[in-house]
């Protein structure tokens, strides 16, 4: 039997036109060293003004034989542009530590606030060079409890808000979470007060056969006005009545909007982002069917609010002897800038009914719709309708079809994506010919440069090539 964690894991741009691939834009892999990490490559941070200053998170991975999480490797930075890497730790912030998220005040970017997988949340005054913790009323430390997200106001150093989640004690015997759910601070972390107010249950049991969860796995503080505050939802549910027929599992992306600084009630602002995410029939009489929508923000620095969200939708249905049919039912990046959302999908990659070579005997993987998966990079200032997304596993499983890794777009995504925007990322540097996965992207401050973490894999099989993983990075200007 596969045991499927779906639940504990779950431009360019100045003088330059996009319209055809440019030469002289190539990806091309920094020092970074990827390949000796113990987890895997989490979010990239841009610092907001220093241009030559930008953060690595590492994150823990799934063990496939015990399914429990490794650790990491600590929040990494460069302040030469990705030229040497180091990492920032002490005896209080660990460079063995799973960092799901690292937010920067950007007034007083001296404060930064990292989150982390079982012990919570951790500040530093000086940059990074000394930390503390600052868990009090946070349900930390506790192995099963992840701090997923983390924002700071960019004017105010004071006011912090992180989201915790249960990611740990769950498999397919246990899929039922208890998320302790989305805090704010306006004390600089001494102290965190609980805020539940109009946002989706954190708990459900299982107890009539039925759960459906949610929790803020993205928080946004939008720079153009701080006081409102945007969370992008992970929505689960898992339908565990002996299934016969057309019993089903159904999940839709959720985004929720605060214009109080995080305090009083949450509105939904979801007309225009997916709906049906759904896992039906498909293995007949079934132990489980799973389905889940996750929402990853994004916004632009720039006078204009401009705000997009990533869907990322994967269903499952398990069956009694353990076979398992997985789909990746992700919808891409959608925009807004009057709280009404619109697909921005043009000339992206979709794929129909694909079946992922990493298939077994027991467990299907198939992918459809879009495979944009991370958040979209905004331009700084008044770049802000120039944009870049990434994409994972867009090669198919077909030898040498080099298709594109990374898009651009200057006008927000409202005409199509442009191809071939991805030079230097068709080859592994020292493996030859083989598939890039564009992960984490962003620009930086003054986006003289943009950043990707890049994973490769046998285009055919699908098998993981580590060699070559890293932090990519492309010179603009």
């Amino acid at each position: 039997m596969t045991k499927f964690p779906l639940v504990g894991t779950l431009c360019l741009i100045f003088a330059a036109p996009l319209a055809t691939a440019q030469p002289q834009y190539t990806w091309g892999k920094t020092s970074f060293p990827a390949d000796a990490l113990t987890g895997v490559m989490g979010n990239i941070i841009a610092h907001p003004t220093d241009a030559n200053t930008i953060y690595q998170c590492t994150t823990g991975q799934i063990d496939p034989i015990s399914l429990s999480m490794t650790t990491g490797d600590g929040l990494w930075v460069s302040h030469d542009a990705g030229n040497s890497w180091s990492v920032l730790s002490d005896s209080t912030f660990l460079s063995t530590y799973a960092i799901s998220g690292l937010a920067i005040c950007r007034d007083f970017s001296n404060v930064m606030y990292a989150s982390t997988t079982e012990y919570g949340v951790f500040k530093t005054t000086d940059a990074g060079q000394t930390w503390t913790a600052v868990n009090d009323g946070l349900p930390f430390p506790h192995v099963n409890n992840s701090a997923v997200a983390i924002a700071v106001d960019p004017t105010d150093p004071d006011r912090v808000y992180t989201s915790v989640a249960q990611t740990g004690g769950l498999d397919i015997f246990n899929l039922a979470p208890s998320h302790p759910g989305f805090f704010t601070s306006t004390n600089g972390g001494n102290t965190w007060t609980a805020n539940h107010s109009g946002l989706p249950a954190r708990s459900d049991s299982l107890s009539d056969s039925k759960s459906r969860t949610g929790v803020a796995t993205s928080i946004l503080v939008l720079p153009q006005a701080p006081n409102n505050v945007l969370l992008g939802m992970i929505d689960v549910h898992v339908n565990t009545v002996l299934l016969f027929g057309s019993k089903s599992a159904t999940t839709s992306g959720r985004v929720f909007y605060n214009g109080n600084h995080g305090s009083g009630s949450f509105t939904e602002i979801g007309s225009g982002l997916p709906s049906g995410i759904t896992q039906g029939t498909q293995l007949g009489t079934s132990v489980a069917r799973i389905s889940s929508s996750t929402m990853i923000l994004s916004c632009s620095s720039g006078p204009n609010i401009n705000v997009w969200a990533t869907h990322t939708g994967i269903t499952a249905d398990v069956d009694l002897v353990g076979n398992s049919y997985v789909v990746n039912r992700s919808k891409g990046p959608f925009n807004t800038t009057t709280g009404a959302w619109s697909a921005r999908n043009g000339a992206l990659p979709y794929i129909n009914n694909w079946t992922d070579p990493a298939s077994s005997g027991t467990s299907t993987i198939k992918s459809i719709a879009a495979t944009t998966t991370s958040a979209v990079a905004v331009g700084t200032g008044s770049m802000s309708d120039a944009c870049l997304v990434g994409t994972l596993r867009s090669d198919q499983g077909v030898a040498s079809s080099n298709k594109t890794k990374i898009f651009g777009s200057l006008d927000s995504g409202a005409s199509n994506w442009i191809a071939a925007w991805d030079g230097g990322l068709n080859d592994s540097p020292t493996l030859g010919y083989s598939e890039a996965n564009a992960g984490s992207i962003v620009f930086n401050a003054d986006m003289s440069y943009a950043f990707a973490s890049v994973t490769w894999s046998d285009a055919l099989t699908t098998t993981p090539l580590t060699t070559d993983n890293g932090i990519y990075r492309v010179y603009l200007r």
